[in-house]
């Protein structure tokens, strides 16, 4: 509609710029990683908000994630990975391993007091209640402590 957002590239050399999201749908949260450019858009069949990849060498722009349920929310790029809400869970969508699911705290409430009979640090409700996260978090990477 009339609000929806775009996404373009300026060219400085040129003083040019491309709208490379020309179309109806929300294209919002640009995200550029190599030669493309992520982004979060509702134009798929389901008009949801899902990921989006656009390349910089093809110009061409295709679907990476097919959330039907629910809307995708506050889509981030680190250096290999993207992580965003869709939900009410957190999902880690690497580059280099595939979607890997996370729950929230919000899920984690009851399981994170009783875990830590309400004194304990988020890392330890974490490895007690799911321990499948924790060993691929830590297959991963990733620094996880219980508290002590």
């Amino acid at each position: 509609g009339g609000w929806a957002a775009h996404n373009w590239i300026y060219n400085f050399e040129k003083g040019t710029a491309e709208n490379i999201t020309d179309n109806p749908a929300n294209d919002e949260f640009p995200m550029w990683h190599g030669n493309t450019i992520y982004f979060l858009s509702d134009r798929g069949k389901d008009e949801r908000a899902n990921i989006w990849a656009y390349d910089l060498s093809t110009k061409q722009t295709r679907q990476l994630t097919n959330f039907t349920d629910f809307d995708i929310h506050f889509p981030s790029l680190g250096p290999d990975d993207i992580v965003f809400e869709a939900g009410g869970k957190l999902v880690n969508t690497s580059f280099k391993w595939g979607p890997i699911m996370f729950t929230t705290l919000t899920d984690m409430g009851n399981a994170f007091s009783k875990a830590t009979g309400g004194s304990g640090t988020l890392a330890s409700a974490i490895a007690t209640t799911q321990s499948d996260t924790v060993s691929t978090m830590k297959s991963q990477g990733f620094s996880v402590q219980s508290a002590g």
